[in-house]
């Protein structure tokens, strides 16, 4: 069977297992200022994010499988789904989460099917799959407590919803995903060492937007 696009996450992402990794979100601002220590910014474009690891060394064949399947979104083409292994959320949310409100510039969100009294904490991170095959990911700014019956109050989160996504879309908190494209020189191949195991391989990811 032929190739799909994006990879879904048990095609690549979940055979990385990374032994370092950085997730970070990049901003696109220009700054200007004044000899009078006056400074002014503007945010150019939203933020993306970006995605460095290290991978583990692992058995010849592993190693060789996971650089062919790199090779094959062909170069910057292609994207894949990514899901970081190192990330797990303090506690499983569990059943169904959905968003319930949105602040009225988009830069909070309250959400609904949580566990009652459940704590979404600062640095949790969440995904919303939405339009074609795009993916919105934002970590919680701020904590806030589900009440009684499984609703939040508006919290703040980092980067601003997008205009495509509205109240009623499903949110993923376990597995939280990101759609991904590998930048020109992101990829460094396995390297086969005496003794019959591969290392040496690292990946740097920006997301697809």
């Amino acid at each position: 069977m032929a190739l799909t696009f994006p990879y879904p996450l048990s095609f690549l992402s979940r055979w990385l297992e990374p032994s370092q990794v950085t997730f970070a979100l990049t901003r696109n601002d220009e700054m200007s200022g004044g000899g009078d220590g006056r400074y002014w910014a503007a945010q150019l474009a939203s933020p993306i994010w970006r995605v460095n690891m290290v991978l583990r060394a692992r058995y010849p064949e592993e190693g060789w499988a996971i650089d062919a399947k790199i090779d094959a979104l062909n170069g910057s083409a292609r994207a894949f789904l990514f899901s970081d292994p190192c990330y797990a959320p303090p506690v499983d949310p569990g059943g169904s989460v959905v968003v319930e409100a949105i602040g009225e510039d988009r830069t909070a969100l309250a959400f609904a099917g949580l566990p009652a009294g459940f704590m979404l904490r600062v640095g949790m991170r969440l995904s919303i799959a939405w339009g074609a095959d795009r993916q919105y990911l934002a970590t919680i700014s701020e904590e806030v407590t589900a009440n009684s019956e499984g609703v939040t109050g508006l919290c703040s989160v980092m980067p601003y919803l997008p205009f495509g996504i509205g109240v009623g879309a499903t949110v993923e908190m376990v597995e939280p995903v990101l759609k991904v494209i590998i930048p020109p020189g992101g990829h460094n191949p396995f390297t086969f060492y005496a003794g019959n195991y591969m290392a040496g391989g690292t990946l740097s990811l920006i997301q697809k937007v």
